[in-house]
């Protein structure tokens, strides 16, 4: 029999920048709540590394199509921060207890206009502008890990969607991101 071995080579990254894209619409609860209920085994990673310079922020993924200027804003801290760090609090409990604050974003978010893919492109680009709220959360010499939790598919300018066709919502289209 022939033997194969494959070798992998893994890019060893000294920063990352993790943004969570929650769905706020009215059916989101439950998930939400696994989110939060899970951030724990995944954030340990990264509290049991000195290694590793993190950013870990969340937005809304249900946007208004008639508020734009507001898409992509990170969820805010009690301190006004935007984003948890290895600077956050003194424990992985302090992490864990911020995340699930910003993490819980509600289910009170516009229902017909669920684009975590615009809300993404929002809070990376003219939200993290100098002066605008996100700037310093997406760094360009991260690795950025986009993770969208939702359970619509995007409602961004799909032509294809049945329902939503022809852009109502504003959102990009997923081709474009």
């Amino acid at each position: 029999p022939t033997l194969w071995t494959d070798t992998f080579q893994q890019r060893t990254v000294e920063a990352s920048d993790i943004l969570f894209v929650v769905d706020s619409s009215c059916s989101m609860q439950d998930e939400q709540d696994e989110l939060a209920d899970n951030f724990e085994s995944f954030i340990q990673t990264f509290v049991n590394s000195s290694t590793i310079d993190y950013h870990v922020g969340v937005i809304q993924g249900a946007l208004s199509a008639s508020d734009s200027e507001n898409w992509g804003i990170l969820e805010q801290l009690p301190d006004g921060s935007r984003w948890i760090d290895q600077d956050t609090g003194s424990t992985a409990q302090d992490k864990i207890d911020a995340f699930n604050q910003i993490a819980n974003v509600g289910t009170s978010g516009p229902g017909s206009c669920e684009m975590g893919l615009q809300a993404a492109r929002s809070a990376l680009t003219y939200q993290s502008y100098p002066g605008n709220p996100n700037e310093g959360f997406y760094r360009d010499d991260a690795l950025l890990s986009l993770i969208i939790l939702s359970d619509e598919a995007d409602h961004g300018q799909d032509p294809g969607d049945p329902i939503f066709g022809g852009g109502a919502c504003g959102g990009v289209h997923p081709d474009e991101f």
